[in-house]
């Protein structure tokens, strides 16, 4: 049997992903405690769910897609990081699921360079 990935939406649903991640970023600045509740990440459709104790405002909104629209623009480099926990917190990580994660953890970053952890956009562990 031979496995064939079909490109466009592999990379679509990559894209989609990310943009959790960044829409988390943005969410935490507005919502310092807020942690996901779970989403969905189609090629062609985000959803995120959050606990927060109020709705966003509509200027909260429009400047979370101008954040994340610049993000985008900027085509900074994302970067997967498989590492311990405790080097994940040191790169500055957030850890939602806790219960989920093993010996070994994967952290997904967007940072302005790539060698700070002090310029991290994002930065989750990602299972």
């Amino acid at each position: 049997m031979k496995l064939i990935v079909d490109h466009a939406p592999r990379f679509a649903k990559m894209r989609a992903h990310t943009a959790t991640h960044l829409l988390h970023a943005q969410l935490a600045a507005i919502f310092p405690e807020t942690k996901q509740a779970g989403s969905l990440v189609d090629d062609d459709v985000v959803r995120f769910d959050f606990h927060a104790d109020r709705l966003l405002a509509p200027s909260e909104i429009t400047q979370i897609e101008k954040n994340i629209n610049q993000i985008i623009f900027d085509a900074l480099p994302v970067v997967t990081i498989e590492t311990s926990m405790a080097e994940a917190s040191k790169l500055g990580a957030k850890a939602f699921f806790e219960d989920k994660y093993g010996d070994v953890v994967r952290v997904v970053r967007v940072t302005r360079t790539a060698d700070r952890e002090t310029d991290n956009i994002s930065a989750e562990l990602c299972g």
